[in-house]
């Protein structure tokens, strides 16, 4: 797929659309990563010779999973920056922006 952003006041409506979708995405992760390691401890004593394996790749999710964060945040903070940088360029604000400081 080929998408392309308008720079226009519409435009920039929709960077922050995206961008508000971001906090519910990064919890949503956290929450399933949450649930595998639960899963994972509830049967970890079951595991036998595989136990150390489930392990290390557990350390790996959780790792991914905390690098992924870290990212969407940067990206969430970015995106509504581009989002103003559009409007600055189009002499128009976002309405809801007093609104939406601090929403992170």
């Amino acid at each position: 797929m080929n998408y392309k952003l308008l720079l226009t006041p519409a435009g920039a409506s929709t960077l922050r659309d995206f961008a508000d979708i971001m906090p519910t995405v990064k919890n949503d992760i956290e929450t399933d990563t949450k649930k595998l390691f639960d899963s994972y401890y509830s049967v970890a004593d079951t595991l036998g010779p595989h136990n150390e394996q489930f392990k290390e790749m557990l350390i790996h999710v959780g790792a991914a999973q905390e690098l992924f964060s870290d990212s969407i945040e940067v990206l969430h903070k970015k995106l509504h920056e581009t989002a103003d940088k559009i409007d600055d360029m189009n002499g128009t604000t976002d309405p809801y922006k007093v609104k939406k400081l601090g929403h992170w």
